[in-house]
């Protein structure tokens, strides 16, 4: 029930600048939308679309109109003028083909449009002007959007049908309880499903650069969603074409170098006090891994690097239970190692677990140190010494499958991280 009003007060000037201010939100829809509509394909040249600035300020008015009127005491305005507004609108939607008609974006443009003057006109004006943003932006994205579905291919799709199956569906049904008093079947989903979300969105970005991207720009992106799919496939590239060495090291050191703001930025969404302990080492271990690309983007031109590396489906079913098995693994070892083996333990731990994969330990840590278990400094060397483990596997792989200048570029690159890492802990025990 709408707060009544007095119809002296529908004459004040305060809502005179109400009236006015909803003209204006349904005038800012509707210009999007004229913008937006301007060069579309198949509209006749001299037609005209079926609703711009001035209808949508239009309708907004009338949503209005509408609640003031309802607020006065004439009951069901608000349902009769939204009824009136729709049989406008369906009737638009069938006009002869030759003519320009109402679709259904149109129509649901439309009807919001009315609901946030109506909203202006029951005092909600914070709602109104949220839902006249975000439908301008709706409507303001469409081309961008059409560009987007039409490249999307089958993996994509899937990708995204399988981002809200694990999370939608999955989720909700993992029980929240601590399992042997260290394992939380949700807790582990829920970080399966986080570094699933970062991932999806490295290969989302990559997908949309796709071969518009330089090598920097490509490692730089790719490292998000996978630094060990940017490596092998570079390294792979310097054995076929050994005089653009220096290119292909430059786009693995990037990938590499943005591994650590990557976990810097999930740990700031799950502890953000292991994250400010891994501050300073992770900002040197950065510099360093990007001292090498800098110093090769300062001296060799980028150039395209043709095929994306093959990041591949970041949410596979297997992928991602594969992952879950992995993190409930280190989660019981970590307990295991804090009560028999002392820090030391954590330490060999992380090393080990950071050779095939980052997430997992770092994930495992934070909530150990989130919960009391782990001091945060202790924590933040461990996933340092993660870090150092899982370069040494890029290292490796660089000089096992690449060839001439990028495998000594890749050591030196590579060389400089460690250096660092290990001055840290030598910091720590000497």
């Amino acid at each position: 029930m709408l707060d009544p009003i007095t119809p002296e007060m529908l004459l004040s000037p305060k809502n005179g600048w109400a009236l006015l201010a909803a003209a204006s939100l349904g005038g800012l829809v509707g210009l999007v939308r004229q913008w937006n509509e301007r060069d579309r394909p198949g509209l006749a040249p001299g037609s005209r679309a079926v609703a711009g600035a001035r209808t949508f300020a239009l309708w907004s008015t009338f949503g209005f109109v509408a609640a003031q009127l309802e607020r006065t005491g004439l009951e069901w305005m608000l349902l009769a003028g939204l009824a009136t507004l729709t049989a406008l609108l369906t009737a638009a939607a069938f006009r002869r083909p030759d003519e320009s008609g109402a679709g259904l974006t149109t129509m649901t443009s439309g009807v919001l449009t009315y609901v946030a003057g109506a909203l202006l006109g029951a005092g909600l004006t914070r709602y109104a002007v949220w839902l006249a943003i975000i439908l301008a932006g709706i409507i303001g994205v469409r081309r961008l959007t059409s560009e987007w579905s039409g490249r999307l291919n089958e993996t994509d799709v899937r990708a995204g049908l399988q981002f809200a199956f694990l999370t939608g569906i999955i989720l909700p049904l993992v029980p929240d309880e601590k399992l042997w008093g260290v394992f939380n079947p949700y807790d582990t989903w829920r970080m399966v499903m986080l570094v699933a979300g970062v991932n999806l969105t490295g290969y989302a970005t990559m997908r949309f650069l796709g071969e518009r991207a330089g090598t920097a720009l490509t490692g730089l992106v790719g490292g998000v969603g996978s630094s060990t799919a940017v490596t092998l496939a570079f390294a792979r590239r310097s054995r076929e074409r050994p005089e653009r060495g220096a290119t292909y090291a430059q786009g693995v050191l990037l990938a590499c170098a943005v591994m650590v703001p990557r976990l810097l930025f999930i740990l700031a969404a799950i502890n953000p006090d292991l994250a400010r302990a891994l501050l300073p080492g992770g900002a040197l271990v950065f510099l360093a891994t990007a001292a090498v690309p800098a110093w090769l983007w300062l001296r060799e031109r980028d150039e395209p690097v043709g095929e994306v590396p093959p990041v591949g489906n970041p949410l596979r079913l297997m992928q991602s239970a594969k992952f879950a098995l992995l993190y409930a693994l280190v989660v019981f070892l970590l307990g295991f190692s804090r009560d028999y083996a002392g820090g030391s333990g954590i330490y060999a731990l992380s090393f080990v677990s950071g050779l095939p994969d980052m997430d997992a330990i770092t994930l495992s840590l934070a909530n150990r140190t989130s919960e009391g278990e782990l001091a945060a400094n202790t924590a933040a060397l461990a996933v340092l010494v993660a870090i150092a483990a899982n370069t040494l596997v890029k290292l490796a792989l660089a000089l096992a499958l690449g060839a001439g200048r990028f495998r000594r570029l890749m050591t030196a690159g590579l060389a400089l991280p460690l250096l660092v890492i290990l001055a840290r802990v030598l910091v720590e025990f000497v």
